[in-house]
């Protein structure tokens, strides 16, 4: 059975709070749950980006080279700047503790990109401020 996300919880996302009902509708409409366990590798480092991750609860590192070089925590995404560039990922994101996330495919954020702009710019608006 798949589990939904509801817009309530993606309203507690500071990425997409300012955003209105209806988008925000869109976006759980288009989210499934997905429970992790700690240890689970949840990005590939050199792997296409197909999916955008929301952090629900739980935590996760992002790891270059073997080392830790951030951590993620829940109202976070994972994901973004592969998704948006179209590059492949540039590190592992590994599960520090069981986790619950809102997945949301590669063509379903592209099916948001033409219908919920305002979406895809609060994720690029998070992609930016983490390259900065």
């Amino acid at each position: 059975m798949i589990d939904p996300v509801t817009a309530e919880e993606l309203r507690s996302v500071p990425a997409f709070s300012p955003l209105a009902d209806a988008d925000l509708n869109a976006l759980a409409h288009r989210c499934i749950k997905v429970h992790v366990n700690e240890g689970a590798i949840l990005i590939h480092r050199g792997e296409s980006g197909f999916k955008l991750f929301v952090v629900l609860h739980g935590q996760a590192d992002v790891v270059v080279d073997g080392t830790v070089v951030a951590a993620v925590g829940e109202g976070e995404l994972l994901g973004e700047m592969a998704l948006l560039s179209g590059e492949v990922r540039n590190a592992d994101v590994i599960a520090a503790s069981p986790m619950l996330l809102a997945a949301v495919m590669v063509w379903d954020f592209q099916d948001l990109q033409r219908q919920h702009p305002a979406v895809i710019s609060r994720v690029a608006e998070v992609a930016e401020q983490r390259r900065n």
